[in-house]
């Protein structure tokens, strides 16, 4: 699927294998911040679409990885 972006004009009409959301860091957010707002806006956008959110891997986000992501960002 090519990469691209989502309109809210045809929100009705789109069909998609998933959404990619990433996070560059460093950057004017704290690390540890950045990573809670990401996964806060992600966990919202999966709730309303009915998704499901996953790793790199394709692998259901568990806590686990979720808590290895966040040691991974404090050391940046």
């Amino acid at each position: 699927v090519k990469p691209g972006f989502l309109d809210p004009a045809d929100a009705d009409q789109l069909a998609t294998p998933g959404v990619s959301i990433f996070l560059q860091l460093p950057g004017p957010t704290p690390g540890a911040q950045a990573i809670d707002d990401v996964l806060e806006t992600a966990q919202a956008i999966a709730e309303r679409i009915n998704g499901e959110l996953l790793d790199a891997q394709r692998q259901p986000l568990t806590v686990e990885r979720i808590e290895e992501i966040r040691g991974e960002v404090q050391g940046l």
